[in-house]
């Protein structure tokens, strides 16, 4: 394979498993792709993207069909890198970035855009302007700020040590549970338990997996929808059992307590 060529490969697979990683849909991945393979001068080319793996093969003249794959492990809500994504892809198809530039554009993009701290910090305040926006007091604010940090520690632990994120998802409800209900039991103040709860939980909801599922299925790639699917449900239920598990235990403590 020339060497424009397979450059043209590995920027369109590097594309493909960026938006994966993104938790891009299937048919974005793929129509993504396949418009940077069409660029260059092969044979055919097809694409197969799922949600734990991307699949290329292209044909080059007479020649064997060389195949890329690239196996997805870890996925995240990035809409910023499928934007930009979008933007170098187009650039490619207009032909007004060079493939050696677009590359780089993409191998740049890899690497986190904020610094840990910064997503840190989004995090916790997002969480405490859920709150208000729930019609929470300020007093229900300060009193859920020790859940929201607790949330953020929890994120960044799992994250570090590659914890499945069912049981990250699991951990952070049952602690949430746990703090919000023995603040409200414990602290001479009136708070809306439900509110801190709920607010808490919101980074964890799985929306947008649930969303891409449904659109996957619409456009025929059911196996990524319905793993998509598959993957909110089991999210939604181990937050549910870990909210459950510490609302029972705070209950059964305090009423041994008291």
């Amino acid at each position: 394979m020339e060497d424009e060529q397979n450059l043209y490969l590995k920027t369109a697979v590097l594309a493909g498993e960026i938006l994966i990683k993104s938790n891009a849909e299937a048919y974005r991945v793929e129509d993504t792709v396949r418009h940077i393979l069409n660029r260059a001068d092969f044979n055919s080319c097809n694409v197969v993207a799922l949600t734990t793996g991307l699949y290329t093969t292209v044909e080059v003249n007479d020649n064997e069909p060389v195949t890329m794959i690239r196996r997805i492990s870890s996925r995240s809500v990035n809409l910023y890198r499928i934007a930009r994504v979008n933007d170098v892809s187009r650039e490619i198809v207009s032909g007004t970035t060079d493939i050696k530039d677009a590359y780089e554009k993409l191998i740049n993009l890899k690497s986190s855009e904020y610094a840990p701290y910064t997503k840190d910090i989004a995090g916790f305040l997002f969480i405490l302007m859920i709150v208000l926006l729930f019609n929470g007091s300020f007093t229900d604010v300060l009193m859920n700020i020790p859940a929201a940090v607790t949330v953020t520690i929890i994120s960044n632990i799992c994250s570090k040590y590659n914890i499945n994120a069912f049981v990250a998802d699991f951990i952070s409800g049952f602690l949430v549970a746990v703090i919000v209900t023995a603040i409200n039991a414990l602290i001479p103040l009136t708070i809306a338990a439900d509110i801190l709860i709920i607010a808490c939980i919101m980074p964890l909801v799985p929306g947008t997996a649930l969303t891409n599922g449904v659109r996957d299925i619409f456009r025929g790639d059911y196996t990524s929808g319905f793993a998509k699917l598959l993957e909110a449900i089991m999210i939604a239920l181990f937050i549910a059992l870990g909210i459950g598990s510490g609302l029972l235990l705070v209950q059964e403590v305090l009423g041994w307590i008291l």
